[in-house]
């Protein structure tokens, strides 16, 4: 059977599986419908005249994409379509090559066709624009299924998927509908949820663990008071204000005070930024009272000017010093004024609880078109504590798992971050994936967004959302020793091997005569 003539099915089949894009993802989070969206999307393109099946599913998928873009995203309205329909042509892709190829393929080859497609697109479009958006990361929720990323990555969840998308849409096309191909990708699944059952129980217990705090100290209440210095005129920010005109407004004015920051006219800037940065130090100093032995604070979450960054730190040094307390202090260093240039630096310092820093970590990938810093170099520290093996990143980071990799040779991995509501806890919850990879436990805590700890199997030791509270502070006992996972030495070879797979089967499709149809 070649081109389905049963209009309506294909067409509900596209619906629901384009529908996933906004089901699955930041808005309702619904994983169980990332499942959907391969299923729905690969039948209709199957089902229709090549070109005419992949220009339809690329507005279907784009039309979704923009609806849940839309919701979540601080992005204006013209930016968040153009790269909504740039993601519906690229994801698209996939499902192109299986409507022109798959026909050419013995039944047995065929059904592995489109999921070594489709993570091969996955794992290469991944390197610029991260991981945050394939089919796997929408199972974050799914513990017992994520274990398999100790092993494959992320990429590995994608393609037990994609094959199951496979092998149901084969079987009820009446094509390549082998039932052979459903029960062993069923059996595979089953093998791979055991593995995560027994993974996790076998992992949860914990001899021995360190108190450790993630502090948010809210900056809308900074805004307020800076946006009153700029305009003379009072104004109230909410948790969910980005993008609102006001805002932009303020940050406008910061612009403009980079300029001449000496200028009298901004001396309460500094007092505003003097207070908040008071206000840090002694929620630091309470969580250190209070047991925690490791202090991480949210990205950017306390702004310094460059010329005083080392008198900052001096501060962090004697409060760790005197409290016996490691500290990840997290700042944005705000830069002299070039036109053009970066506004600062997305900076996380380390601090033993001898006093001494002992790594000055820089984000690696600012977040395209919302983040103005300075890039760093990406080599993740791993430094020896009594409290285990440290290392820090900065919440984008977190999402290019090749990049991450490198905190497998750590314990812990402190990951300040800062979201929008829009992506939380969706983004958060992603962290998983580079908890299992690497066996890790990872500190989030997380501004404007849902803070969270993951222990190194992925369980999720706290949460925290309080996002009516001036300061927040998330707590949780965490293990000082990783483990081991088989990511930890092959890395993404599982993604490497479907890139040389999805090289054969074309090679072999294209080197067979067409089996029949009409592809025009």
């Amino acid at each position: 059977m070649l081109i389905n003539e049963d209009v309506q099915v294909k067409w509900l089949f596209l619906t629901i599986g384009a529908s996933g894009y906004l089901l699955s993802g930041p808005v309702f989070q619904i994983g169980i419908t990332g499942w959907v969206i391969p299923i729905g999307i690969l039948y209709f393109v199957r089902s229709s005249r090549t070109w005419r099946g992949y220009l339809w599913s690329v507005l279907f998928m784009s039309t979704f994409i923009f609806i849940s873009s839309h919701a979540s995203s601080p992005l204006p309205i013209v930016a968040t379509l153009v790269s909504s329909i740039l993601s519906g042509f690229l994801d698209g892709i996939p499902f192109l090559f299986d409507r022109i190829l798959y026909r050419k393929l013995k039944p047995g080859h065929a059904v592995f066709l489109f999921p070594v497609l489709a993570v091969t697109y996955e794992y290469l479009i991944s390197f610029p624009l991260s991981s945050i958006g394939v089919v796997g990361a929408t199972q974050s929720r799914f513990e017992e299924l994520a274990q398999l990323a100790s092993i494959t990555g992320v990429f590995g969840i994608s393609f037990v998927m994609y094959w199951f998308a496979s092998s149901i849409v084969s079987r009820t096309m009446d094509r390549e509908g082998r039932i052979g191909n459903l029960k062993a990708c069923a059996v595979v699944l089953g093998l791979v949820l055991i593995f995560g059952i027994v993974k996790i129980r076998t992992n949860d217990l914990y001899e021995k663990t360190v108190k450790v705090s993630g502090i948010v100290l809210e900056e809308h209440r900074l805004y307020e008071e800076l946006y009153e210095i700029f305009f003379d005129i009072p104004v109230e920010f909410t948790i969910g204000a980005g993008g609102s005109p006001e805002l932009d407004r303020l940050f406008g004015a910061l612009e403009e005070f980079r300029k001449n920051p000496q200028d009298e006219r901004y001396q309460g800037v500094f007092e505003a930024l003097k207070n908040f940065e008071d206000d840090m130090m002694e929620t630091t100093i309470t969580e250190a009272k209070s047991g925690s032995k490791i202090i991480v604070w949210s990205e950017t979450n306390l702004a310094v000017f460059k010329d005083d960054e080392e008198v900052v730190l001096e501060r962090v040094q004697k409060i760790a010093l005197e409290e016996e307390v490691t500290i990840l202090a997290s700042m944005a260093v705000l830069l002299p004024y070039t036109k053009g240039g970066p506004m600062y630096e997305n900076k996380s310092v380390l601090v033993t609880q001898d006093g001494e820093i002992v790594d000055r970590y820089e984000k690696a990938k600012p977040v395209p078109f919302l983040d103005s810093s300075l890039p760093g170099d990406g080599r993740l520290a791993i430094i020896g504590t009594q409290h285990g093996k440290l290392t820090s990143a900065i919440c984008y980071d977190a999402d290019f798992p090749d990049l991450m990799r490198q905190s497998g040779k750590a314990d812990i991995l402190l990951l300040p971050s800062n979201d929008w509501l829009g992506i939380s806890p969706y983004h958060g919850d992603n962290a998983i994936f580079r908890a299992i990879e690497n066996g890790v436990s990872i500190v989030r805590p997380t501004g404007t967004g849902q803070s969270i700890v993951f222990g190194p199997n992925g369980r999720v030791l706290a949460r925290l959302d309080a996002y009516d509270h001036e300061v927040r502070v998330i707590n949780a006992h965490v293990p000082i020793e990783g483990v081991t996972t088989v990511f930890d030495y092959v890395g993404n070879t599982f993604a490497w091997l479907c890139i040389a797979a999805t090289m054969l089967l074309v090679g072999i499709a294209m080197t067979r005569r067409r089996i029949s149809g009409n592809d025009l």
